[in-house]
């Protein structure tokens, strides 16, 4: 999971500095700033090219809820 957050953590700040089309793929996007060279570990995994642009801070924020609820699952309740 952390590495998907890292991935679109690095692509939240590209979209920040260059914008793009809400419909477009993650997948394509990076391809198109990047370089199909660069872009290679986020274009191999097949799942970006079903995300939107539109969907990136949703998405981040949802695997980001989920990441700490698996954190806190392993601590112990006395340190909760």
């Amino acid at each position: 999971m952390g590495h998907f957050l890292g991935i679109l953590d690095l692509c939240l700040g590209f979209l920040r500095r260059t914008g793009g089309k809400p419909s477009e793929s993650l997948g394509s996007y990076c391809e198109r700033w990047l370089g199909k060279k660069e872009a290679i570990l986020i274009t191999e995994k097949s799942v970006f090219d079903k995300i939107q642009l539109c969907h990136i801070v949703s998405l981040y924020e949802g695997l980001e809820d989920h990441a700490s609820t698996c954190a806190s699952s392993i601590v112990s309740p006395r340190y909760r």
